[in-house]
């Protein structure tokens, strides 16, 4: 069990639910969290359970990140995209 770290409302009227977790400075993670994948999985459930907007969020280098697809914890793969073309 958990509780995510926002809850955000775009102007469109969508609301995200959003965890943030350490992200990843010169090719190294700072994501210090051993249990983010079984968050993001239960997290998944539940969202898709509920029909609810949700993503984890991670920097990389200064510049945010959001998957909400399938657990990676390397950011150069495909599943984070970048912020501000999702939210």
């Amino acid at each position: 069990m958990f509780y995510p770290d926002y809850i955000v409302k775009k102007k469109n009227g969508d609301v995200w639910i959003i965890e943030t977790k350490g992200g990843e400075q010169k090719g190294k993670s700072k994501n210090i969290d051993k249990m983010s994948e079984i968050k993001f999985l239960a997290f998944k459930e539940y969202a898709e359970k509920h029909n609810i907007n949700w993503g984890f969020v991670r920097d990389k280098n200064s510049r945010l990140y959001i998957n909400n697809t399938i657990y990676k914890e390397d950011l150069s793969d495909l599943a984070w995209k970048p912020l501000r073309e999702v939210l």
